[in-house]
């Protein structure tokens, strides 16, 4: 199983469920529940254990770090099937050779009846769902959005989208409109839900919208990271709907339906100007639709709110969920990484890595495998670099240290003529860069011959008015064979297995 399923099973399990409830709500097999609740016993893991590791620590702290999945199963189109037995001459057996035999499918005849079988015995019958207090709550848009017009009423601008949801126990509906189903708008929306019904439930069910579910699956879908890390922060777990299963969630889905009925529908010929006038003008109803009695329960979904689950929801955070952007993006040759036309800097050693990109209002992180390489005040100049210098290696933190100061330093260090000598390179230089590369070459002949004949070569070519490195490497290269024919002594000769003996030239 992926990390996130890991962490929702460990999640429910340390909440008390049993593995028989988590195989049913994680949608997974009660072996595999019993499986990792024996590993973490075993390990001796707590929660707050589990939620400190990253995803990659988490599996390789569980064994589970490979393994291959199990083939899913043949997936039949049961209504066309029926729909063709109802043809005359048509008989299942033909049905095995067209659907199943041609096209290559494992499928024996006896398992093709089976299905067809097991399938028209269960078609038309619903489960009846069950909902503790405080333990369900599931999100929907509704189908109609609401025109928003300019000021002076005269043509649509745009649409407004209604969120909608609904807790499992009570049913009590809190809707309101926002701007689209954006992240931002839609995890704004849920963060204004919960603060509605004053608690936290333990598990949300929302549809399978690009806003809550990047990659839709059976099995494992994959959250948007936004709103994982949102579910993370309100310690709730995020339990999308199957495709096209719309009684996964038939709670909000008849929510959806009394929203529509009894607010939209009403709103019908208003001309709203803006989102929170829309707002405005949708509490009283829907203040109305909660205290309405249910004839089949008799009592109001305020009434069964108030009564038995406003007690059982978890308690809110102490801090608000700030909306943020997630971007996967691939680290650069020269280890920066960019959001919005602005480059962020990580460590030089994550060189050609995916990544992902967390960015809120003042802040940017990176994070690899769950855990942080990086954090950045955000900025918004486009085009521009936001570079720390742990961030780079030595041979690049040297050359970002080469500034004017540090080089007037270096030639302080070694006597008067020579900051003179540079002083003056700097202010002849036609860019910044040149003078920087001939004062390294400087540098280069303090360590060649030494600093006092740098000194002594810097006082003549500041008397001849000179700052060339070429012109001075001339110069201390002359003083340097004058100070030894003076003293008698000759340059030593080098043996070395690469220089040819005087006798091999003619």
């Amino acid at each position: 199983m992926s990390a996130s399923r890991i962490r929702t099973v460990l999640q429910l399990w340390f909440h008390g469920k049993n593995q028989s409830q988590i195989a049913r709500d994680a949608q997974v097999s009660r072996s595999s529940v019993q499986d990792y609740v024996h590993r973490v016993t075993a390990i001796g893991l707590t929660w707050l254990e589990c939620q400190l590791l990253d995803d990659k620590d988490l599996v390789e702290k569980l064994g589970k770090q490979g393994g291959h999945k199990k083939a899913l199963p043949v997936e039949l189109d049961y209504a066309k099937i029926l729909s063709e037995l109802g043809r005359k001459g048509v008989t299942l057996r033909l049905l095995h050779q067209e659907v199943v035999v041609a096209k290559g499918v494992r499928c024996s005849y006896p398992t093709f009846c089976r299905r067809i079988q097991e399938h028209q015995n269960t078609t038309g019958v619903v489960l009846r769902q069950h909902y503790a207090p405080g333990e369900y709550c599931m999100v929907d848009y509704a189908g109609l959005t609401v025109p928003i017009w300019n000021a002076q009423r005269t043509e649509v601008v745009s649409h407004a989208q209604v969120f909608v949801s609904v807790l499992g126990a009570s049913g009590l509906i809190f809707v309101e409109a926002t701007e689209s189903q954006e992240v931002k708008h839609f995890i704004g929306s849920h963060v204004r839900c919960f603060e509605f019904y004053g608690g936290v439930p333990l598990i949300l069910i929302p549809d399978n919208l690009k806003s809550a579910v990047i990659k839709a699956d059976r099995y494992e879908p994959e959250l948007n990271r936004a709103y994982e890390e949102f579910g993370a922060h309100y310690g709730v777990t995020v339990l999308p709907a199957r495709v096209r299963k719309p009684r996964d969630k038939g709670k909000v889905e008849r929510a959806v339906l009394e929203v529509e009925r009894g607010i939209l529908a009403p709103l019908r010929d208003h001309k709203f100007t803006s989102v929170l006038e829309l707002n405005v003008a949708m509490k009283p109803p829907a203040d109305a639709l909660n205290h309405r009695q249910m004839r089949e329960k008799g009592a109001s979904r305020r009434e069964l709110f108030e009564r038995f689950e406003k007690e059982v929801l978890k308690p809110l955070p102490a801090t608000r969920y700030e909306a943020v952007t997630f971007k996967l993006a691939r680290v650069n040759i020269d280890y920066h990484v960019e959001f919005k036309k602005h480059y962020y800097s990580v460590p030089y050693q994550y060189n050609r890595q995916e990544v992902w990109i967390r960015v809120s209002e003042h802040q940017v992180a990176v994070y690899l495998h769950g855990k942080s390489i990086a954090i950045h005040p955000r900025s918004r100049a486009e085009y521009r670099f936001s570079t720390v210098t742990e961030h780079m290696p030595a041979n690049h933190q040297a050359m970002r240290s080469r500034t004017a100061s540090v080089f007037l330093d270096w030639a302080a260090s070694i006597g008067p003529e020579s900051r003179k000598l540079v002083d003056r390179a700097l202010t002849l230089g036609a860019h910044e860069q040149q003078a920087f590369r001939s004062i390294l070459g400087m540098q280069r002949l303090v360590k060649s011959y030494s600093p006092a004949a740098f000194e002594a070569a810097a006082k003549e070519a500041n008397g001849a008015c000179l700052a060339s490195c070429k012109r001075l490497r001339g110069i201390i290269a002359r003083q340097y064979a004058e100070q030894l024919s003076v003293s008698g002594k000759q340059t030593p000769i080098i043996l070395h297995a690469n220089l040819r003996d005087p006798k091999d030239y003619h």
